[in-house]
């Protein structure tokens, strides 16, 4: 069968603070972000760190990574897996630190290539690669002043970093994981993302509210400047079968697409009719999904491309505020998260979503094959049929899961709050 390419790129940025809709914050452990930060410095764990040594520092040598034993395994590194057995087993699990307060509050995961994934730890303010063929923490990138919003450039093995209040972007290597240059520039960016032919890097100037691209291979040229008047902040994406790029404004619903040749905006433009929750894009999928709506009452959207003509399409009305999206690798499966209701639809079937009640606060989801796999409460994976009906079957994994990412058979869950992943 003919290779399956993403269709639209969205690089890494910060996901907007989800609205409190008049929720009472409930225990002192609960991984949603906003409301750990009521309790704790907003970027470290210093507080939680320093009263309650359930993280599991005090007993590790000074490594970047330790595998943790389990009970019955074979082999000495903890790994086990037992294909007689219907029921999921765990693999591994291994802990970050304490190096730099590596790998605290874990709040994304991404691959990064075949081998490697990539953490966002808001808490210690870095970024984690992990080799997942041993597994092991290869290196760790710092953003001591907070990570705002991230490019990866595969071909050239770079990572572009953006931090917050920095008139500037620094370049890391993925290949040896050094800093090898920093751009400096007379504004604060937001957002960055890379041309798919690698010659544009865009950038947003929000304070000026200004689209800027710097020509990669005329380093030494005057960034070009387009008026953007949408409501930042933004969110940069890229169709990467025409090259279009869409901006998004958060806080209004705006899309515009700019020509990436004339790099002038194009004449049409979408609009969501409300602040933008969530979103994603399948891996290999053909679309990139989209929430927005507030406390009462979301909407998910599908944007797809096809002829060079972009189509926004409303997939479902979703009782609440949607926080969260999860897609298969396909984008043949959508899921959605508003309060402890979980939603499943396919994007190709307008027929109102399955809807299921979860026993603990959700956190992320992640459909793939006939399985929707959540992290919920303050130590379980939930996996459920596709269709959400039947039992919940529950797994419990470590403190504070989070982030999902599926490989090769196994999933990978981060555990936001331990410092640690399970597999």
């Amino acid at each position: 069968a003919p290779a399956v390419r993403a269709e639209f790129h969205i690089p890494y940025q910060a996901a907007p603070q989800r609205p409190s809709c008049g929720l009472k914050t409930g225990g002192y452990f609960r991984p949603e972000y906003p409301e750990v930060a009521e309790r704790l410095d907003q970027e470290t764990l210093d507080w939680l760190v320093r009263t309650y040594p359930v993280l599991g520092w005090g007993d590790m040598d000074p490594r970047v990574f330790r595998p943790k034993p389990l009970p019955g395994a074979d082999r000495l590194d903890g790994f086990r897996y037992d294909t007689a057995r219907r029921n999921m087993e765990i693999e591994a699990v291994f802990h970050f630190g304490p190096r730099g307060g590596n790998g605290t509050l874990i709040e994304e995961m991404l691959p990064l290539d075949g081998s490697r994934l990539l953490t966002v730890n808001r808490g210690s303010r870095n970024l984690s690669v992990i080799n997942t063929s041993r597994p092991d923490v290869d290196a760790v990138i710092p953003s001591p002043r907070g990570l705002r919003s991230f490019e990866i450039n595969l071909p050239s093995q770079e990572l572009y970093l953006l931090e917050r209040d920095a008139s500037g972007m620094l370049v890391w290597s993925l290949k040896d994981y050094l800093l090898t240059d920093t751009l400096f520039l007379d504004f604060n960016p937001g957002a960055v993302l890379l041309s798919r032919d690698g010659r544009f890097l865009y950038l947003t100037d929000e304070a000026r509210g200004d689209l800027v691209r710097l020509d990669l291979t005329r380093p030494a040229d005057s960034p070009a400047r387009r008026s953007v008047p949408a409501a930042a902040p933004w969110l940069l994406a890229e169709d990467r079968n025409s090259g279009i790029l869409l901006l998004t404004g958060l806080s209004d619903g705006r899309v515009l697409l700019f020509d990436p040749a004339a790099f002038s905006r194009l004449g049409r433009e979408f609009s969501l009719g409300a602040p933008v929750l969530a979103w994603c894009a399948p891996a290999e999928g053909k679309a990139m999904f989209l929430a927005a709506g507030g406390c009462e009452r979301s909407s998910v959207y599908s944007l797809t491309s096809g002829e060079g003509e972009l189509a926004l399409k409303k997939l479902a009305d979703i009782g609440g505020a949607v926080f969260t999206l999860g897609t298969d690798s396909r984008g043949e499966r959508l899921c959605a998260l508003s309060g402890r209701e979980l939603y499943s639809l396919d994007p190709s079937d307008y027929s109102t979503p399955a809807q299921r009640s979860l026993p603990a606060d959700p956190q992320r989801v992640l459909p793939g094959g006939s399985k929707v796999h959540v992290t919920a409460g303050m130590d379980w994976l939930l996996t459920l049929d596709d269709n959400l009906q039947g039992r919940i079957r529950q797994t419990q994994v470590e403190f504070g899961p989070g982030p999902l990412v599926e490989r090769e058979g196994a999933l990978w869950v981060a555990n936001g709050l331990s410092s640690s992943i399970t597999v």
